[in-house]
């Protein structure tokens, strides 16, 4: 009797376990997957991070030159000093822009636009002479503060002033030469600093920077008359 009930339960096993498997497959085929996420287009994230720069022919590309020379030069000259003191320094910055951008929305006059670019490159001038000669870490944030809120009022002022004289048919070609000139004037001063700083060191371009700022200050204060605005043109 036993071997006649294992006999009968040997032989009913199989069946059992292909019942069961034909079950489990039935319930995983009325599972649906979840609905995958299609990336976002990439002409999405290009038009978000795609907008034209706003700038002066004239002036744009020197900032640019005089802003990537500086910076290269100031990477030499502060990497040296303690993570607190960089720290001290960049922060400084950061605070010059700030403030930079606070008085330029009160006191801008985009039709004197030439003196008020004149002055912020001479002030520009006389703190990368300063961040040359002073080594405090105190003064050096005050003269980084100087410095970069020079450079941003500077930028400001260009773009502002950019705007305001241009016609709106002009305006793409405008945009179209800024860039350009931009993009060859920062190419050339981080090709020429670091040529520059390995041959007479950061200090001396700095005070080839601060020598050069009176000059071109001067020249683009006496060029032209103030602007008129958009409808002269």
């Amino acid at each position: 009797m036993r071997s006649e009930a294992k006999v009968e339960l040997r032989q009913t096993q199989p069946a059992l376990h292909a019942d069961k498997f034909v079950r489990l497959g039935a319930a995983q085929s009325d599972r649906t997957p979840p609905p995958l996420t299609p990336p976002a287009p990439t002409g999405q994230l290009k038009a978000s991070n795609g907008t034209p720069r706003r700038s002066v022919i004239r002036g744009q590309s020197s900032m640019e030159d005089r802003a990537s020379t500086i910076k290269r030069a100031r990477l030499r000259r502060t990497r040296r000093l303690a993570p607190l003191t960089i720290g001290l320094v960049v922060s400084a910055a950061g605070v010059g822009g700030l403030v930079s951008s606070l008085l330029l929305a009160r006191f801008l006059d985009v039709e004197r636009w030439q003196v008020l670019l004149a002055v912020v490159l001479v002030v520009n001038g006389a703190a990368a002479g300063a961040l040359a000669l002073l080594a405090d870490p105190l003064w050096l944030a005050v003269v980084v503060l100087v410095l970069d809120g020079a450079s941003a009022l500077a930028f400001v002022v260009v773009a502002t002033t950019r705007q305001r004289i241009t016609a709106d048919a002009l305006r793409g070609r405008v945009i179209a030469a800024s860039s350009a000139m931009t993009g060859a004037a920062r190419m050339l001063a981080l090709a020429g600093a670091g040529l520059l700083i390995d041959v007479i060191g950061p200090r001396g371009v700095l005070l080839l920077l601060a020598a050069l700022a009176l000059p071109v200050g001067m020249l683009l204060g006496a060029s032209g008359p103030a602007v008129a605005g958009r409808g002269s043109e």
